[in-house]
């Protein structure tokens, strides 16, 4: 498995976005529900990627410790 930290995460969520974007401009037939549909995947993207930066980021300091049995 592959780590591609933050950054990588970060540009993976931003080739998502441009991918879903120009698929919604190239699909729709009207601007304001091209519009519409940009806003959306956009916020769906940046709460996605929120989501998954606070978590990866929660992960490299944890503030419970591991408490070891028998030792």
């Amino acid at each position: 498995m592959v780590n591609f930290g933050f950054w990588g995460g970060t540009i993976f969520f931003a080739v998502v976005e441009a991918v879903c974007v120009g698929v919604c401009q190239v699909t729709s037939k009207q601007k304001d529900k091209a519009l519409l549909g940009i806003t959306l995947i956009s916020t769906a993207v940046v709460c996605s990627w929120s989501m998954w930066a606070i978590i990866y980021i929660a992960q490299m300091n944890p503030l419970v410790r591991p408490i070891l049995a028998g030792g």
